[in-house]
């Protein structure tokens, strides 16, 4: 039980340092492109940090709610999975 304590432990630490170092690398860019707002791909960047950013958060809202042992990603990868594995295949509406 404690190793598993400790496992997930090492893992939020992980993903803090990772978020950590993309959003110093969001605030980089965005530095950049107040010195150039004319800069397609800085725009291209912020933007899709962005979405990533939105999308992170609401799987750890997703499991901050209780849903630890699936999570969005899994919870939606599994729906997409039955979808296609279903006799009929998926609807063409």
């Amino acid at each position: 039980m404690r190793a598993d304590g400790i496992t997930h432990r090492r893992r939020q630490v992980r993903l803090l340092a990772i978020q950590s170092l993309v959003f110093i690398y969001q605030f980089v860019v965005g530095v950049q492109l107040s010195g150039q707002p004319d800069q397609r791909s800085d725009v291209r960047t912020l933007s899709i940090l962005s979405v990533v950013f939105f999308l992170v958060g609401i799987a750890r809202a997703w499991e901050l709610i209780g849903a630890r042992d699936t999570g969005l990603f899994r919870t939606v990868r599994d729906a997409i999975h039955q979808r296609s594995a279903s006799p009929e295949g998926p609807r063409s509406d």
